[in-house]
């Protein structure tokens, strides 16, 4: 996984320099933006949830309240 990561990282700048030179910047936006979708995609229908639903949290699926999703609420609890 971290080869694949650090050869993303040296070719995909090289990738998108090339496209941008040959083609414009118009075009790497949109490649970036078609493998970004695509990612989602195959994270939403392909991954399978890890956890077993045993151990899944009943919290999850419950909606929460803007109380609960306040950040700088949660950051004074970390603070104490």
């Amino acid at each position: 996984v971290s080869a694949t990561f650090a050869a993303s990282l040296v070719s995909s700048p090289a990738i998108g320099a090339y496209l941008s030179a040959s083609y414009g910047d118009s075009l790497v936006v949109l490649v970036a933006t078609v493998v970004a979708l695509l990612d989602i995609c195959f994270i939403l229908l392909a991954v399978p949830e890890s956890l077993p639903e045993k151990m899944r949290p009943l919290s999850w699926g419950a909606k929460i309240s803007w109380k609960q999703a306040d950040p700088f609420a949660s950051l004074k609890k970390v603070g104490k």
